[in-house]
């Protein structure tokens, strides 16, 4: 954030960084700096229930003249696109829906009609897959021996190996390191194989609740993947209070 960056806290006249607790659900909107981190132009807190409620995510599986399929949440549902409908794809200028394509990942914004069958798409933005030498492991840390943590993964054991350019992110934790990683967390690791073969860790994330590593990491990463300008908020459904 800086100087610009306008906060939006249900209950809370001009409000600023400082009024923003551990654990507040947020919605940032801005662009990428020049060293790939998200500068802030609006940050929101908002309620679970409106995050789930107006943004999807998933893999397309079809596209038509204005609308696309999307596999979200154990189902197709069908995506509708407007003129209004923002685009949001790395590297592509005046993006459309074109420029998309079937298996792609995204994340879309915009509201659900009565039935919930149909969702209307305000923006989608595409999510950059990660590179093929990176892959996902996830688990709870059953040992830590010198810089290797120890998961207890859904393929069984693994180890993990850390070094001076590991990033961690713990909420709640400044600056954190190896050292805030206790035994019996629950972590999202980022691993790439070293030359000897070893998986080696590029991102270490505690996590907490049901956040992924997509939620935590994919924006600092891939900023320009999650962006968009703007949400209208239906004005039938003001930004609730969060619970605290």
């Amino acid at each position: 954030t800086d100087e610009g960056t306008r906060f939006l806290i249900p209950g809370i006249e001009e409000p600023d960084i400082a009024d923003i607790s551990v654990g507040d659900p947020i919605l940032a909107l801005g662009r990428p700096d020049e060293e790939g981190n998200l500068l802030a132009r609006v940050v929101a807190v908002v309620s679970r229930l409106q995050l789930r409620r107006h943004t999807i995510r998933g893999l397309i599986t079809s596209i038509g003249d204005d609308t696309f399929g999307l596999a979200t949440r154990g189902r197709v549902v069908r995506v509708q696109t407007t003129e209004e409908t923002v685009f949001r794809i790395p590297g592509v200028e005046d993006p459309g829906l074109d420029d998309l394509n079937v298996r792609d990942l995204v994340m879309v914004v915009g509201s659900w009609n009565a039935a919930q069958e149909v969702f209307t798409a305000r923006a989608v933005a595409l999510i950059p897959r990660w590179p093929s030498h990176l892959r996902f492991v996830r688990g709870e840390v059953t040992g830590i021996q010198g810089r290797t943590i120890v998961l207890n993964a859904l393929e069984g054991e693994v180890a993990v190996q850390t070094d001076g350019e590991t990033i961690y992110r713990i909420p709640g934790v400044e600056d954190p390191g190896l050292d805030d990683v206790e035994i019996g967390n629950k972590v999202a690791m980022l691993v790439t194989r070293t030359g000897e073969g070893a998986l080696l860790a590029r991102v270490v994330v505690v996590r907490r609740g049901e956040s992924s590593l997509i939620d935590v990491v994919a924006g600092p990463v891939e900023a320009a993947a999650a962006m968009v300008r703007s949400i209208p908020w239906p004005q039938s459904e003001p930004l609730e209070a969060p619970e605290r």
